[in-house]
């Protein structure tokens, strides 16, 4: 866990407190449990019904080109399902 803490405090620039309090194995549980009840529109509890949940990328997505370089095709945090058009050539001739 202290890799993703010291991720977190990376995006959150240091400003956050992490509460270490909790087990992260049940807040994984009610995370599932949520999701899983989002999906079905199955809650007892309307508050549940409406959070909203949209899967997104979690890294770039990409390609390697000429040179090494990495040419980003889907960008970190995208909505998905998503889609991107670009057009690749070779690097040299007669490949």
């Amino acid at each position: 866990m202290p890799m993703v803490e010291k991720m977190l405090k990376n995006v959150f620039l240091d400003e956050t407190k992490f509460s270490k309090a909790v087990n992260p194995d049940e807040v994984v549980a009610a995370g599932a449990s949520i999701y899983a009840a989002t999906l079905m529109k199955a809650s007892k509890r309307p508050e549940i019904l409406e959070i909203n949940i949209d899967g997104v990328l979690s890294m770039n997505i990409g390609v390697e080109i000429a040179g090494g370089k990495f040419k980003h095709v889907l960008q970190v945090n995208k909505k998905v399902p998503c889609e991107n058009n670009f057009e690749l050539t070779n690097s040299e001739d007669n490949q």
